[in-house]
C-alpha cells in the first residue's frame, strides 16, 4: 500500500472527528489506541490485530495495558462508527483504517499451514522446520463440538426411567451413534441443552463437497433420532444445519509413517486459537505426523462450514 492524497484526507477526517469529541469521552487509552492504530497503518503500511495490543503497547514512550476484552469492546466502537474496517480474517480478524485496502498479509507454505506475519517466528523453530518438507494429505476437521437448545428436554427425558441422569452433573448420556466413520456422543443437560462431540480423530471430514455431505448426512441422523426419542412430548429439534459449533480442529496429516520419539508441541496463533503439531499414534503401532489449529467459530455449522471451505479456496 502506498500513502496518497486520498488516504491522507481519510485519515484527516477520522482524527478530526475524534478530536472533536469532549475530552471526558476520549480517554488518555483511547488516545493512544488511535494513535498506535495509524502508525501501523500508515507509517508501518499493514493492517493490525490484538497481537499488537495485548496485552500492552507503547506510544510516544507511554506504556499501555489492555486485556483482550476492553480491546474488543474498542474495536466494536470503532467498526459501528466506521472509523476502521475489517481487512480479512486469518486466523483471527486483521483490521485498517477505514477505506484503506492490504492485501492478505500472511505466509503460506505447501502443507497448508496459514500464519499471520506477525508470528512467522514460529516457522522459525526446529520442530516446525523438520515437518514442514514432510508431504501431507488433505487438510479436513475433526473432534467436533456442538451445541443448541430444546426447551423441556431434559424434564421429558430425565422423567423416563430408560435415560438415568449423572448423580453429580444431572447430565443425561444418550446411546452413542456412529455413521459415516464419524462417532457421535450426546449429552442431555439439565439447562436443556443437548451438547455433542464428533469423533473422527481417523478419518477427518474433508474439506470439499463430499466431506460436508457426510457430516451433514450424520447430523441428520442424529436429528431424526432426536425426534424419535421426544416424539409424544411436542418438543421442537432444530435443523442440524443451525446447531452452534463451539468448537473443531482444523489440519493434516503426513502422508507418511514417522519413527522418532513422540512429541508434542503448540503455539498460541490468537486468542483461544491453538497451533499444534504432534506425533500421533496411528493404526498398526506407527505414527504420523499432525499439525491441527483448535478454532472456536462459535456460530451456526452451515455458515461455518461455508466460511472454512472459502478460507480453504482461497488458501
Amino acid at each position: 500500500m502506498t500513502v496518497t492524497t486520498t488516504t491522507i484526507i481519510i485519515i484527516a477526517n477520522i482524527t478530526r472527528q475524534i478530536g472533536d469529541q469532549v475530552p471526558s469521552q476520549l480517554s488518555e487509552l483511547d488516545s493512544a489506541l488511535w494513535k498506535r492504530i495509524t502508525h501501523i497503518v500508515l507509517t508501518e503500511t499493514r493492517p493490525f490485530s490484538y497481537v499488537d495490543f495485548v496485552p500492552s503497547f507503547e506510544v510516544d514512550g507511554q506504556h499501555h495495558t489492555i486485556t483482550h476484552k476492553t480491546f474488543r469492546n474498542k474495536i466494536s466502537v470503532m467498526l459501528k462508527t466506521e472509523k476502521i474496517e475489517v481487512a480479512y480474517y486469518s486466523p483471527q480478524a486483521f483490521y485498517s483504517i477505514k477505506g484503506i485496502k492490504f492485501g492478505k498479509l500472511v505466509s503460506v507454505d505447501h502443507i497448508g499451514v496459514v500464519l499471520p506475519l506477525p508470528l512467522r517466528h514460529i516457522k522459525n523453530d526446529p520442530i516446525y522446520r523438520s515437518v514442514k518438507v514432510l508431504p501431507f494429505g488433505q487438510k479436513g476437521l475433526h473432534n467436533l463440538r456442538l451445541r443448541f437448545e430444546v426447551r423441556g428436554v431434559w424434564s421429558v427425558l430425565s422423567s423416563n426411567t430408560d435415560y438415568i441422569p449423572n448423580h453429580k452433573s444431572k447430565d443425561i448420556r444418550l446411546e452413542r451413534i456412529v455413521k459415516n466413520e464419524l462417532g457421535i456422543n450426546i449429552t442431555i443437560h439439565r439447562t436443556d441443552t443437548i451438547s455433542m462431540v464428533v469423533d473422527c480423530s481417523y478419518s477427518p471430514i474433508g474439506l470439499d463437497a463430499t466431506g460436508v455431505d457426510r457430516l451433514s448426512t450424520a447430523l441428520q441422523t442424529v436429528k431424526e433420532t432426536l425426534c424419535k426419542t421426544v416424539k409424544d412430548h411436542n418438543l421442537f429439534i432444530p435443523d442440524h444445519v443451525d446447531w452452534i459449533v463451539t468448537m473443531w480442529h482444523f489440519g493434516a496429516d503426513a502422508l507418511t509413517n514417522f519413527a522418532g520419539e513422540k512429541y508434542h508441541r503448540r503455539w498460541e496463533i490468537a486468542e483461544k486459537i491453538l497451533f499444534t503439531i504432534y506425533a500421533k499414534e496411528w493404526q498398526h503401532d506407527k505414527r504420523r505426523i499432525r499439525w491441527d489449529c483448535q478454532e472456536y467459530p462459535n456460530r451456526p455449522i452451515a455458515l461455518a462450514l461455508d466460511e472454512k471451505l472459502n478460507a480453504n479456496k482461497s488458501n
